[in-house]
């Protein structure tokens, strides 16, 4: 990633401080600094690293969610469509890649949630049985086990690496500030004025309003403020094919098997599809970051089974070994959702968290809510499944 222009700056007071400058605290700082509030975005490491969760290329983009559990975030993705198109329009770039999508559906898994909330949000879309879709696209083997396929003309992909630079740099922009490689060392908020003091390893800086977005950190960060969540960190491998016959261009695919995986088209190199498992074995350290060949254990050789089999079964057009490995951790919460609330006993102190797998389309939602948060306005939709109460455990 192309290294962003920091400005430094003298104030002594911030109306928010956000710590993380991964998609979703880059998204708050944004939506705080272009709200008039002058923001702090603080990052431990270089800005654009890839120790988290928002690097790399691509992400899925979609309005359907399948999940019977989840019709708040389809809720919210007509309008994070818009925050992302409004950033095209004042950056000049391409931030989506919608290349129309196919959803799977194997037997025995309904497509009947991600249909009643596309109806529900009025998302255009149709619903294909296994021979029609089988006519459609020939460069998918579907076999007998795919029931139905749903199509979504507005699913597609991000490019994550470029929505992340365009972000801070619209944050910037409008005065925001950036201090990234600085790890922070202590937070405090003042029992009398409610101001918050960030101590980092470098200076100090005091906030009215403190948002934290730490990702695989954040109970690194929680911890000494005597909050603990239950969230696990995982592994995701992310796999990269090559594709044999150029007039054959995949579709953005999604798997609703006991097992989900994701196939993005061509975004991250020239000539392959990015395919991954939506799930992976559990890491306990945070900064364990890469795979090496004596890392690959059991859980491993297991993921990568598993893809290749799916490409030898599905993809005809694809090359059946991968030519490319990358990883990424997933911070997840038992019930999938994600974590939108005031840290308890604190009075301007926010946490976000939990928003591996799903959470990166969406971040510009995820940030404004946040923002909406720090500043004790009004949220207009349901967060209540996304409580902090619900994952508290015992320090």
């Amino acid at each position: 990633m192309e290294k962003l222009e920091i400005i430094e700056s003298s104030e002594a007071m911030y109306d928010v401080i956000v710590l993380g400058a991964g998609i979703v605290g880059s998204s708050a700082a944004y939506q705080a600094q272009r709200a008039g509030n002058k923001t702090l975005l603080i990052e431990q490491f270089a800005f654009g690293h890839s120790l988290g969760s928002s690097h790399g290329g691509s992400r899925v983009i979609r309005h359907q969610y399948g999940n019977e559990r989840m019709p708040e975030y389809a809720e919210w993705m007509p309008e994070a469509y818009e925050e992302w198109e409004h950033l095209e329009q004042v950056s000049g770039e391409t931030l989506l890649n919608l290349t129309g999508g196919t959803s799977l559906f194997a037997k025995g898994h309904s497509p009947e949630a991600c249909l009643e909330n596309l109806r529900d949000n009025q998302v255009p879309h149709t619903l294909l049985t296994n021979e029609e879709a089988t006519a459609k696209y020939p460069m998918i083997r579907f076999g007998s086990e795919i029931e139905w396929v749903l199509e979504e003309a507005s699913m597609g992909a991000v490019y994550a690496d470029r929505c992340l630079r365009v972000t801070v740099e619209q944050f910037i922009a409008r005065g925001g500030v950036l201090k990234d490689g600085d790890q922070v060392v202590s937070i405090a908020e003042n029992s009398e004025n409610g101001v918050v003091t960030v101590k980092t390893k470098k200076e100090s800086f005091e906030g009215r309003k403190l948002i934290i977005c730490a990702g695989t950190w954040i109970n690194q960060l929680l911890q000494p403020l005597g909050v603990k969540l239950d969230v696990k960190i995982t592994k995701i491998t992310i796999c990269y094919w090559k594709e044999t016959d150029d007039s054959m261009k995949m579709p953005t695919t999604q798997f609703h098997y006991d097992t989900n995986m994701y196939l993005i088209p061509e975004m991250e190199h020239k000539g392959y599809v990015k395919f991954l498992l939506h799930e992976g074995p559990e890491i306990e350290n945070p900064e364990d970051s890469k795979r090496t060949d004596q890392e690959k254990n059991e859980s491993v050789k297991q993921d990568m089974d598993c893809l290749k089999e799916a490409v030898k079964r599905k993809f005809p057009f694809l090359n059946p070994e991968p030519e490319f490995i990358d990883h990424c951790r997933y911070t997840m919460s038992p019930d999938a959702h994600f974590v939108l609330d005031k840290l308890p006993g604190y009075k301007n102190i926010v946490a976000g968290a939990a928003f591996s797998g799903h959470g990166f389309k969406m971040a510009p939602v995820s940030g404004k809510i946040l923002k909406h948060l720090a500043l004790d306005e009004s949220v207009k939709y349901n967060i209540s499944k996304m409580n902090i109460q619900r994952l508290l455990v015992p320090l």
